[in-house]
Order: C-alpha cells, then structure tokens, then sequence
C-alpha cells in the first residue's frame, strides 16, 4: 500500500483568510553526470628494428653494414628495457639509417650487376 502524498507549501500568506495552495508532489528529478577521464599521453616506446636489422644482417650485408646494424638494434633493445628511453630511442634511430643506407646500397649494387651482365 502506497503512503498519503506529501504536499509542498507553495505559498503561505501572513494575513487575511487566504487558503494555502498545495502543490502535487512530484518524482525527484536526477540528473546524471558523466566524469571522463582522459589518459595522460605516453609518449611510444622506441622501436628497435630489430627483425629488419637480422634480415639485412643475413640478406644484404655489404660491407658488414648489416652486422652494424644489428649491433645498434640489440644495444637499442637492452636501453629499453633498462629503461633508458632517449638513450635507446638514438640506438634505434641510428640503426634505422645504417638498415637503410645498407639496403639502398645492396640493391644499387645488384642493379649495377645485372646491367653489366645484360650489356
């Protein structure tokens, strides 16, 4: 069973035999809020290129270009997890370029190769 409503005084006068107005009890009204968190902005962790460096250690290595590269890969790979990130981050930057200038250097190479076989 439902208890009596309970009415609001809406107004109430001070003088005269004016009636008191009430007032329907309504629902309560919720508002919902919504709290977003949004993450602190990590920055990536240094990639060390180490399966490109292997592939061009075993591949493409001229000049043993590519057993430099797998050097600063691995020494990249133990800053980070030492925890060292700038030190790693420069590691994997430098074996970035030695990979690339290596492949670009090989393929040159091959080129060069096959045109003075053809000709």
């Amino acid at each position: 069973m439902d208890p009596p409503p309970a009415y609001h005084l809406q107004s109430v006068p001070k003088q005269g035999k004016n009636y008191i107005r009430l007032q329907e009890p309504q629902e309560p009204t919720f508002q919902t809020s919504v709290v977003v968190e949004q993450p602190h902005r990590v920055a990536p962790l240094p990639r060390d290129h180490l399966l490109w460096s292997l592939f061009t250690f075993i591949y493409c290595n001229t000049f043993c270009l590519g057993l430099v590269a797998l050097y600063y890969s691995i020494k990249s790979r133990d800053r980070k997890v030492l925890g060292d990130l700038e030190g790693a981050r420069g590691d994997g930057n430098t074996a970035r370029s030695v990979n690339i200038g290596t492949l670009t250097l090989t393929l040159t190479l091959c080129l060069i190769v096959i045109i003075i076989t053809f000709t």
